[in-house]
């Protein structure tokens, strides 16, 4: 077992000091606190299976999708693609919310997708998306003309107002300010619109277009960064990769209220279990060969491992190793425990 701090990440669509709880201010964007990272041994030797992110965004992130091992083992293996990934795993993530959090995730019901695309005036992606062709569908919306995205755009705010919910037209006139040329925006207008009030999280596994829009949480994910963007995003795109990463898997949205206890964030097809700790001395006993990270996100926790016992502050985790012989965490507050499952 090894204790941590946050390694914080500045980009840009971070909150400014938005994680300033859990580390020094700066007076700068605050988008990430990593603890654990992707192939990093973290001092042991070997890498810790799971990467766990305190995030705060303050605007859209990059709409995006991870993909699945054996996607990434032909790219790993092939010199062209291979400089498109930071690594050979398979990235899965589960967001949970500590304020409420908005996101895209997975493709909305085809008959919507279909009325809507068709009302813009985008005849060709109407079909495709009443066929639930999605990489077509999305091929077609990233490479339409200047023209159809200008005319699109133009209709957009009427168009929606007759069909989407308020907190679905909110989610997409947010993108479009932020990103008022980009096709991305109309790819985000097929997704469907999550609103995780305290205590939700969203299961996105690989292959899952998605995009994280705005809010605070804990992301729990396999030690991957591979992302393949899209677009709504000034970095580089990689459609075609991105295209190929796409599957016919879902999110997974698990409410988890905000009742004190021990809770059970688990997705069936999930590589780990996330359990929230939440009250005075609610305590979880890990089994021995399971690697796990307990951050610490308010108050205090005691692990406590073979011989060793070490107290996280806020903002601080201990990591835990397969080779541990097991753990007992016990909270005071609100600590956030991942394992492998």
């Amino acid at each position: 077992m090894i204790i941590v701090d946050g390694d914080l990440r500045p980009y840009a669509w971070g909150r400014i000091d938005g994680l300033a709880r859990w580390t020094s201010p700066t007076a700068g964007p605050q988008a990430e606190l990593w603890y654990g990272s992707e192939g990093d041994g973290a001092g042991r030797g070997a890498a810790h299976p799971l990467l766990t992110k305190l995030l705060a965004a303050a605007n859209p992130l990059s709409l995006q999708v991870h993909p699945s091992a054996e996607l990434v083992a032909r790219m790993w293996a092939d010199d062209s693609s291979r400089s498109l990934l930071s690594d050979r795993v398979e990235k899965n993530e589960v967001l949970l919310a500590l304020e409420p959090f908005t996101a895209f995730a997975g493709f909305r019901d085809a008959a919507t997708s279909s009325r809507l695309l068709g009302d813009l005036g985008l005849t060709a992606a109407s079909r495709l998306a009443a066929e639930g062709d999605h990489v077509a569908l999305v091929r077609e919306l990233v490479l339409l003309s200047e023209i159809a995205v200008a005319e699109a755009f133009r209709r957009l705010s009427d168009i929606i107002h007759s069909v989407l919910s308020a907190q679905d037209r909110a989610a997409i006139e947010l993108v479009r300010a932020w990103y008022p040329r980009d096709r991305g925006v109309l790819v985000a207008l097929c997704l469907d619109v999550h609103e995780l009030s305290v205590g939700d999280a969203l299961y996105v596994p690989a292959g899952v277009v998605h995009s994280y829009v705005n809010g605070l949480g804990v992301e729990v994910m396999t030690a991957s960064d591979n992302v393949l963007r899209l677009g709504l995003t000034r970095k580089d795109v990689a459609v075609d990769a991105a295209l190929e990463a796409m599957t016919d898997r879902r999110p997974t949205l698990v409410r988890g209220g905000s009742a004190d206890g021990s809770f059970d964030y688990s997705v069936v097809g999930a590589p780990f279990v996330v359990t929230r700790l939440k009250g005075t001395g609610v305590e979880v006993r890990l089994s021995p060969g399971v690697a796990a990270t307990a951050l610490c996100v308010e108050g205090s926790a005691v692990v406590t491992s073979a011989d060793v016992t070490e107290t996280l502050t806020a903002g601080r985790a201990a990591l835990m190793f397969a080779d541990d012989d097991g753990a007992v965490v016990r909270a005071d507050g609100l600590t956030v425990l991942a394992r492998v499952s």
